[in-house]
Order: C-alpha cells, then sequence, then structure tokens
C-alpha cells in the first residue's frame, strides 16, 4: 500500500541531536504523529536536511541512525528499532 505525502512541502532542517528528537521535529513540521517501539534506543546524530520532500527526509534520517522508518496510515509514522516492533508508545 502506498500513501500519498500529507504534504509535499520540502523540508529544511539541520540538527545535531538524538533521532527521537529528529523524528519528533520532522513529524511536527510535517503534521503526523511519530511512533517508537518500546525498546528503541536513539543515537545521536547530525543531519542535515535542505529543501527535501518528507519521505526523502524520514529515508535520510532512518539512513543515518541505521534505524528503519515506515509509513502505517495517513497520520502516522512508524520508527522501530532493527530487532522490530513489540509494543509502541505515542510521542
Amino acid at each position: 500500500m502506498e500513501l500519498e505525502p500529507i504534504s509535499n512541502t520540502p523540508l529544511t532542517l539541520r540538527m545535531t541531536t538524538t533521532t527521537d528528537n529528529v523524528y519528533k521535529t520532522i513529524g511536527k513540521l510535517a503534521g503526523i504523529n511519530v511512533l517508537f517501539d518500546m525498546d528503541y534506543k536513539p543515537q545521536r546524530i547530525t543531519i542535515e536536511l535542505d529543501e527535501v520532500p518528507l519521505r526523502d527526509a524520514l529515508r535520510m534520517v532512518a539512513l543515518e541512525s541505521k534505524s528503519s522508518g515506515a509509513h502505517l496510515e495517513q497520520g502516522e509514522s512508524l520508527s522501530p528499532p532493527k530487532a522490530g516492533a513489540k509494543s509502541m508508545k505515542t510521542t
């Protein structure tokens, strides 16, 4: 199932912080909710996004942090660790 982006507005973001903060910031900018696996261990990363579409921004953060990211449904995003999802908490 392929979902349409909530917003086609490109994101510009420069941050050095933990991955959960980066995902939360992208979520706020894009108007989506971000969910994390209870076992998710955020890493500190530096990310620079210049006029990047939402999906690409999420992919870039996932690559930089060596995590995975997937859209669940309109208005939600999932960022579980590689080990797989167990229970989720919302932010």
